[in-house]
């Protein structure tokens, strides 16, 4: 498992460089601080592939967390508020609560007071604990070249809890025209911390006073989600196949309801292994750029980041100077290159579907799913007892039941009514009504497999 933790310090590139890293790097979890915010929202930061978990809360958001769609993660809303975020990730074998926090400097109590509850929850269930933070604290522990007063409390704090401290060496992880020191701080439960390899400071330009961790943890996490992309469906393969096996079927004429149910599973059965060999099972790359992403972008951002790598080297105020002309044009042609990107996309919306994406985009409060709180003012643990709750809200004293089957006496004859219902012509509307890539039933069977190949099973059953 991939872990990566950076403070953007509310920078529109430092954010736009941090998902073209994440889409080509594709790391697990990103734990990050000082995010881009403007009016109350995180910006800049949304992905198709990840899910962004942050504090449902007003004033402004100072951490917030990156994590896979495939992954079980939810929002420990208890334990979150505007500079702390945590999540809970559930594992096959074990639980998990990763933590992004920026601590104030402003602020004398060092680690916050959310950061302490969910360490001391942590320890009391027994879940493993990755903390990231920008903890604005020097101690030599970590590689800062001193130690001041919030350093030794923090670290005073640390040797009564079961955390750890990953960094190693002492290369800064906040770098500007005339400072460098070490502020970013990983920290893991003692049972992680021989599980935790090659975590190092990232030589790579971040955009930001920062720099990116990177670390590796021993834990297993999938890869990625076997789909098939019906919209890929080789139709002349899936006719092939159809034509193949619905002749295998042995025509008869159904005089029963068991008749009529045999015909429909052999149907079914038939375009199922149609669609398996038209449209084979793939894996999602997830390395998805963004759309205002360009080659001259490209070359812009490498220049940025030889510069910013020379001036580091050399202190010299020239370098520096030039360093910022070359970071303000590249922003500039970054918010160019969005914002017609942006007028793209809003010429191109023809549909509902469309317009409705829009709107879900534009919507002022977007909430990351987590567990849920109990009427008694405690809140579930584990997506199993946040589902129990659900039911026993919304469903109280459900239980499994079984609906009586509908029979019918073998002999007795359709209704004059059922047949003008059930005829050819409103088969036909009905199957053509769907749009054809809506989701399928029970049968697994989409609207364009029927839409594709109507005229040939229509022609089959009549005969």
């Amino acid at each position: 498992m991939r872990l990566l933790q950076i403070n953007l310090h509310h920078s529109k590139l430092a954010s736009a460089a941090l998902i073209n890293r994440v889409a080509m790097e594709q790391p697990e979890f990103v734990l990050i601080q000082e995010p881009w915010v403007n009016g109350g929202r995180i910006c800049g930061l949304r992905t198709p592939n990840y899910k962004l978990l942050m504090a449902n809360c007003e004033g402004k958001i100072r951490a917030c967390i990156m994590a896979k769609k495939n992954l079980n993660v939810f929002i420990l809303h208890n334990y979150s508020n505007n500079d702390t975020a945590a999540v809970s990730w559930e594992t096959g074998s074990s639980s998990y609560r990763l933590v992004s926090c920026y601590m104030p400097y402003e602020q004398e109590l060092v680690p916050p007071l959310m950061v302490k509850e969910v360490v001391r929850d942590s320890e009391a269930s027994k879940c493993m604990t990755i903390l990231g933070c920008d903890s604005n604290a020097h101690h030599t522990i970590w590689g800062s070249t001193d130690v001041n007063d919030r350093g030794e409390c923090l670290f005073n704090y640390l040797l009564g809890t079961k955390l750890l401290v990953c960094n190693k060496g002492s290369t800064p992880t906040f770098i500007t025209r005339n400072r460098q020191e070490v502020l970013d701080i990983t920290l893991v439960s003692e049972e992680l911390i021989d599980r935790v390899t090659q975590w190092r400071v990232l030589e790579e330009h971040s955009f930001s006073d920062h720099r990116y961790i990177e670390c590796t943890i021993e834990e297993r996490a999938d890869k990625g989600i076997n789909f098939r992309n019906h919209r890929r469906t080789n139709w002349q393969v899936h006719m092939q196949e159809l034509e193949k096996r619905i002749p295998m079927i042995l025509p008869f004429q159904p005089n029963s309801k068991e008749d009529l149910d045999i015909l429909v599973n052999r149907l079914t059965e038939s375009c199922r292994q149609a669609l398996e060999v038209a449209c084979p099972i793939t894996r999602s790359r997830g390395r998805i750029r963004p759309p205002w992403w360009s080659l001259e972008l490209k070359k812009l951002q490498k220049e940025c980041r030889k510069q910013f790598n020379l001036a580091k080297q050399s202190q010299g105020e020239s370098d520096w100077d030039y360093y910022y002309n070359l970071l303000r044009s590249y922003k500039k042609e970054v918010r160019r290159a969005k914002r017609n990107s942006w007028k793209s996309f809003c010429n191109d919306i023809e549909n509902t579907a469309e317009a409705s994406r829009l709107r879900k985009i534009m919507a002022q409060s977007v909430h990351s799913i987590g567990y849920l709180q109990k009427p008694d003012r405690s809140w579930t643990v584990s997506s199993e007892e946040s589902l129990g709750l659900l039911m026993d809200t919304h469903f109280p004293g459900s239980s499994e039941s079984h609906t009586a089957e509908y029979t019918q006496d073998s002999g007795a004859e359709m209704s004059p009514t059922l047949i003008n219902i059930v005829s050819e012509s409103n088969v036909r509307w009905a199957i053509n009504s769907f749009k054809p890539f809506k989701s399928p039933g029970s049968d697994g069977i989409f609207p364009a497999q029927l839409q594709q190949s109507q005229n040939y099973i229509m022609n089959w059953l009549i005969a």
